[in-house]
């Protein structure tokens, strides 16, 4: 029927109004696009992104993020429209785009996002800290420690975190602890699988729900070792070149590389605890194939352990200091 829009679910219906109420006129077209790991997002008519969230900190995280960055002229960032925090969604500028095959250009618009944002963190003090930020070495184990409490009590992890992963950890106890001598504005989650390449060659960064003050050596650690992208040594050594100028930030980079790696297999764990299963499939918009997914992650998290062996005794990135 000519003017009348047909929604499947209870929830389509929800979502369109709020969506609607944020632009202040009626949503005619609501695509799914896809999502994260922890939203939903779809293209609306118009140039518009509608985003819904898991919970409420990620997207008020993520807004704030992003009115900051488009406040100090940041332009490489989707720009926020609106957001309803008690219904978990907001409006962004959607983003024509390709997923890129990085070159070393682009390391330098990844390594120039970052150096603004450094520039920019006089004027943060109001935004909170990034998701488990941790400045010395202590906190980061015991954050890691939290995390493998949590994964210890499932039965199909137990051979690998008993015979494997708690074994590597334990070699790591006895660092002595030290605190970063620097705080920096991040994107904490931040790379090229949360990026877009428009028509024009430039680059547009995504998905800012971790947001806020951390240890510079966890964003750089994250870069080089994040299992979401498939980069080659020599795009991660170029990106690593540059922060590495910084003597000090080199050194504890170096010291805390494992222990990010070990972080990252257990995240890699999440979807064998419920919630986090749950998350993801709010995510998919439907169910998943929680055996397929829990096997092919634990795949990923070997694989993450194997590469923190190897790095162990020789930090890979030495020779591009």
């Amino acid at each position: 029927m000519p003017g009348v829009t047909i929604c499947p679910t209870w929830q389509e219906i929800r979502e369109r109004v709020f969506f609607s109420h944020l632009l202040g006129r009626a949503v005619k077209t609501m695509e799914w696009i896809g999502g994260g790991g922890n939203s939903r997002i779809y293209k609306l008519d118009g140039p518009y992104a509608g985003k819904v969230y898991f919970d409420r900190k990620r997207l008020e995280t993520e807004f704030a993020a992003l009115q900051f960055c488009w406040e100090h002229g940041i332009r490489c960032v989707p720009q926020p429209i609106g957001a309803d925090p008690m219904a978990n969604l907001a409006v962004y500028e959607f983003i024509a785009g390709e997923k890129p095959s990085p070159t070393e250009s682009d390391i330098l618009a990844a390594v120039e996002f970052l150096d603004t944002l450094k520039h920019l963190s006089v004027h943060g003090a109001h935004l909170p800290l990034a998701a488990e930020a941790c400045f010395s070495i202590h906190e980061i184990i015991a954050n890691i420690d939290a995390r493998l409490a949590r994964l210890a009590v499932v039965p199909a992890l137990q051979e690998f975190l008993t015979r494997e992963f708690v074994p590597l950890l334990d070699r790591f106890r006895s660092l002595p602890d030290s605190v970063a001598e620097e705080r920096q504005l991040s994107p904490s989650d931040f790379g090229f699988h949360n990026a877009l390449r428009r028509p024009d060659g430039q680059l547009v960064f995504l998905d800012f729900e971790y947001f806020g003050w951390d240890d510079p050596a966890k964003m750089v650690c994250d870069f080089l070792l994040h299992p979401a992208m498939n980069l080659s040594e020599n795009l991660r050594g170029l990106f690593y070149r540059h922060f590495a100028k910084n003597k000090k930030l080199a050194k504890r980079v170096e010291t805390v590389y494992p222990l990010f790696g070990l972080k990252w297999i257990t995240i890699l764990l999440n979807e064998f605890l419920p919630e986090d299963l749950r998350r993801r499939g709010f995510a998919s918009g439907g169910t998943l194939d929680r055996a397929a997914v829990q096997a092919r992650q634990l795949e990923k998290a070997r694989r993450m352990l194997d590469r923190v062996r190897r790095d162990y005794e020789m930090f890979p990135f030495r020779n591009y200091t």
